[in-house]
């Protein structure tokens, strides 16, 4: 169907786009026309000349003025006869002189310009001969859409098919009476790429009612739109109502390009204090996030997503743009196992891990432990800047401390992709208590390192307590929700009240790939199309330029650097014990003198169990792992237990060669050493602040000097 009324609602491009198509549409029957009315321009010219030529109107007055005797009029008529000659050679002469042209041209210039002249001329002989009552332009002509424009009336009638029994009947009463049953405070107006107005529920009447699934749906069918193009929430309070219509869906729009990504030219480095691009809202405005804020800091941050909503694409936008700031120092845990994250992970990666058993779960575990001693160096260090340096003190978390490179605080920004892994599994108690560590720890690191540099984003797929506890969800500072499962899941993703508001990314389908709300980012909840980087060309890209910035800057660090090996074997406590032996030649070691050791060259667990006094669950451990007891019977530590480093390094070929695995289950029964002592695990230390941590064999000077052979000195 056509019409000539009005080009559909839209921006100003696709109004614009709209008028161009349709005078494109209406210009050929308008030529078509103009060819069928080129004769009749053809004789009106013709005709003119001849009119032109003759001066009839002249002529007839000389016939009736014959005889009259009026001898001055005759005589300048005989004088405008002489002039008509004069005319008549000027009508005459241009067309001859034309003709020979056109003869003497055809010798010279191509026929397919005389040709192209010729159409040109018949077009304005066409455009002299279309009727004086017809058009003299092309009208436009627009496509009816049948989208009918947004109005109060039109809002109130669709509101009236919503199946609300009292909404239908107060309408009704108010148009029957003469008034308005729905108030409107901002008629509807554009707003952006869409339409937005603010009305007034009659009493009684709620947001939430009209925003139910089905009556939504009788809602947009009434304003003649597809649902996914309409965004209703709630206002001031639950009567009032903000209507956003959208001139098209997100998921319809063109692939969007990431600003930081240029199509042309070098890559250019990132401040992580900024805005990060993601893509573009509802309302056509460019969409972004906050990975650190100046003063606040960090942010813990929660994106979730059904497989295949686009989670984990959307989401390595923030990483990938922290790693073009080359202040920044990147944890990457992939813990689907997989290899989304390879590109970035090898080439800047502080540390990157992608696993799903329990070993990855570990070195999680000692990576926070760290950096969680890192945390109460730094706010040490923050109390010494109130004397020494008040400005920078005063300015909190800003771009100026963290490019401190002499203070050490830089960021550090963990990635936590899918942590099912944390999912507790009672029937394996060690296991299970490192899983519990794993999410005390990852709440403590998000909860205190945000004020000195340290965030967290954690990506997954289903948001319930069993994946990650609710109290990671309440303290988040930046939300992400791609498609969901349900409204619990959607109120755990964007906060309690998301889904009741009126943001339910639990309707997006799964052509809605990239399409999520954002929160935290202002005061209201933005529904937006991410920005995908898919392409292994351009993640390349991003890696290599960022791997660059840094080693200009000097800031490659940890496994992307060499410093860290990668970590296909974990170290665990035979490790690092064979690491800390002393070197003097000492074949056996009580657990007190073992444990101050380690508890010196690490920290974490063994930090806690030396502070405890509990050198017992270290010898519980190494029994665990392979290790015999022996008794201490001459020094200051006669009568302790200990253990000799021959039977340490014994274990440690064993293990490796698959007789024993270092996680296998603990009976607590058997521990000889302290029964009242709960099950703990194995090991999850990490080396201290500014130490390097050896992921893999360590290498040991030791040769197995072992003794006498007894068990006892």
């Amino acid at each position: 169907m056509l019409t000539t009324d009005r080009p559909p609602e839209g921006t100003l491009t696709r109004r614009a786009s709209a008028r161009l198509a349709g005078l494109l549409f209406s210009i050929p029957p308008w030529l078509a026309s103009l060819i069928k009315a080129g004769p009749r321009g053809l004789g009106q010219v013709l005709a003119a000349a001849f009119h032109f030529a003759r001066d009839e109107r002249r002529a007839a007055r000389i016939d009736d003025m014959a005889g009259t005797g009026h001898a001055r009029q005759l005589i300048e008529e005989e004088i405008h006869q002489r002039a008509m000659k004069i005319r008549s050679a000027i009508v005459l002469l241009p067309p001859a002189g034309l003709a020979a042209a056109v003869y003497l041209g055809w010798l010279v210039v191509p026929w397919w310009q005389w040709t192209l002249a010729g159409a040109a001329l018949w077009l304005v002989l066409g455009f002299i001969g279309l009727p004086e009552d017809g058009p003299k332009v092309p009208a436009v002509i627009y496509m009816d859409t049948s989208e009918p424009k947004i109005t109060e009336n039109l809002i109130i009638d669709a509101l009236a098919e919503c199946g609300i029994p009292k909404l239908t009947n107060k309408i009704a009463d108010g148009r029957e009476r003469g008034y308005q049953a729905v108030r409107f405070h901002d008629t509807p107006h554009r707003d952006g790429a869409g339409i937005s107005a603010s009305l007034t529920l009659p009493a009684g009447v709620t947001v939430d009612q009209v925003n139910d699934d089905g009556r939504r749906k009788a809602f947009a069918g009434g304003l003649e739109r597809s649902e996914e193009r309409i965004l209703i929430t709630r206002g001031e309070h639950e009567a009032r109502m903000r209507l956003f219509v959208a001139d098209q869906a997100l998921r319809d729009l063109d692939a969007i390009d990431w600003e930081l990504l240029p199509r042309k030219g070098a890559v250019k480095p990132f401040d992580i204090f900024e805005p990060i691009p993601v893509g573009v809202d509802l309302y056509g405005r460019p969409a972004t996030v906050s990975a650190y804020r100046p003063v606040d800091g960090a942010t813990f941050g929660i994106t979730a997503g059904m497989t295949g909503s686009g989670k984990t694409v959307s989401g390595r936008l923030i990483p990938a743009a922290a790693a073009l700031d080359p202040t920044v120092e990147l944890h990457i845990y992939d813990f689907k196992g997989g290899s989304d994250w390879e590109e970035l992970g090898l080439a800047v990666g502080h540390v990157y891990r992608s696993g799903q058993s329990i070993t990855d779960v570990e070195a999680l575990v000692e990576d926070l432990d760290h950096v969680l001693d890192d945390i109460g160096r730094r706010n040490d260090a923050r109390k010494q800047l109130r004397l020494t340096e008040p400005d920078l003190y005063r300015s909190g978390y800003s771009r100026q401390l963290a490019s401190r490179k002499d203070l050490g605080f830089h960021p550090i920004l963990f990635v936590i992709d899918e942590p099912f892994p944390f999912v507790v599994d009672k029937s394996n108690r060690a296991e299970a208590k490192i899983k519990q560590r794993a999410r005390h720890l990852l709440y403590e690191v998000g909860r205190q390192g945000r004020s000195v540099g340290v965030g967290i984003i954690v990506l997954l797929q289903t948001v319930k307590d069993d994946t990650i506890p609710k109290v990671f969800s309440d303290n988040a500072s930046l939300r992400v929700c791609f498609r969901a499962a349900n409204s619990d899941a959607v109120n755990q993703a964007l906060g309690d009240g998301a889904a009741g508001r009126g943001y339910r990314p639990d309707r997006l389908g799964p052509d809605d790939k990239g399409v999520g709300y954002i929160g935290g980012e202002g005061v209201e909840i933005r529904m937006a199309r991410f920005a995908s980087v898919v392409d292994i060309d351009d993640l390349e890209t991003i890696a290599n330029a960022a791997r660059q910035l840094r080693i200009d800057a000097g800031r490659l660090t940890g496994m992307a650097a060499g410093d860290i090996e990668p970590d296909d074997h974990h170290p665990d406590i035979l490790d690092h014990t064979a690491t800390v032996w002393p070197a003097d030649g000492a074949d056996r070691l009580a657990y007190a003198e073992l444990l101050e050791l380690l508890a010196a060259r690490y920290h974490g667990d063994y930090r806690r169990l030396l502070n405890a006094g509990d050198e017992t669950t270290i010898g519980k451990r190494l029994r665990a792992a392979g290790v015999d007891t022996v008794q201490i019977t001459a020094g200051p530590l006669k009568g302790r237990k200990g253990v000799r480093l021959s039977d340490v390094l014994d274990a440690i070929d064993d293990r490796d060669a698959g007789h024993l695995s270092p996680l296998d289950d603990i009976d607590l029964d058997s521990d000889e050493d302290n029964r009242d002592i709960g099950p703990d695990g194995l090991s999850t230390p990490m080396s201290g602040p500014g130490q390097t941590v050896v992921l893999g064999r360590p290498p040991v000077a030791h040769h197995r000097n072992g003794g006498s052979g007894d068990r006892h000195e």
